[in-house]
């Protein structure tokens, strides 16, 4: 019997976004899905921000 194995790249982590900060009270258990969310979307808003800055400065040093 043959045996087929499916090569796979290795895995390279994604560190173009921030991905939020832990802290002790993300460990607590006591979150909702209301302070999940919120805190979601704030990591989210600050990537967001950083892309734009990052467009902005790639546009400035294009025009000089």
């Amino acid at each position: 019997m043959t045996e087929t194995f499916f090569r796979t790249s290795k895995y390279q982590a994604n560190h173009s976004t921030f991905g939020g900060e832990l802290s002790s009270f993300d460990f607590d258990g006591h979150h909702t899905m209301t302070t999940m969310a919120k805190k979601i979307m704030k990591d989210y808003a600050f990537d967001r921000q950083c892309g734009k800055n990052i467009k902005t400065i790639r546009q400035y040093k294009e025009a000089k």
